[in-house]
């Protein structure tokens, strides 16, 4: 299983697998949800933006070592009046985006390192960010404008 997606008026649920070409494929079925449910182009951009950031990362990081077969990456994408809700689900390690400190920006093409800016991404592109723990599952909901 590559990723399953289904839609339900303006719901989009998305099952895919630890393995990046899973959650491409996710992607390009966020990107044609998107894309028939007049979302401006700006919303677009930070809904893919935020659920590459957070799938990927669970895939780098929370179910690190384990094979796709075995860990499920469930997220739901809302159309919700003015705002999508994008809603990231994983049984890997615990991990709380809201409460994780920002990486600091470099200060010189020296300093700087690839990765670790994800969650700046996510929390300047988002109107509202959660994260809870719910029966040893991550979840966490980014509300971004439509």
């Amino acid at each position: 299983m590559s990723c399953e997606s289904r839609v339900d008026g303006d719901v989009l649920q998305l099952v895919m697998v630890n393995d990046t070409a899973s959650v491409d494929a996710g992607q390009t079925a966020l990107r044609a949800f998107l894309s028939v449910r007049n979302v401006s182009e700006r919303g677009a951009f930070h809904t893919e933006l935020a659920f590459e950031e957070l799938a990927v990362n669970v895939v780098r990081h929370a179910y690190a070592g384990r094979p796709a077969s075995q860990s499920r990456i469930d997220a739901t994408v809302r159309i919700d009046g003015p705002q999508i809700v994008l809603t990231i689900e994983d049984a890997g390690l615990p991990f709380d985006p809201v409460q994780a400190p920002e990486v600091p920006l470099a200060t010189s093409l020296e300093q700087a390192q690839v990765g670790g800016l994800g969650i700046r991404f996510i929390r300047a592109a988002a109107a509202h960010i959660t994260h809870e723990r719910v029966a040893d599952k991550n979840r966490t909901t980014v509300w971004l404008n439509r």
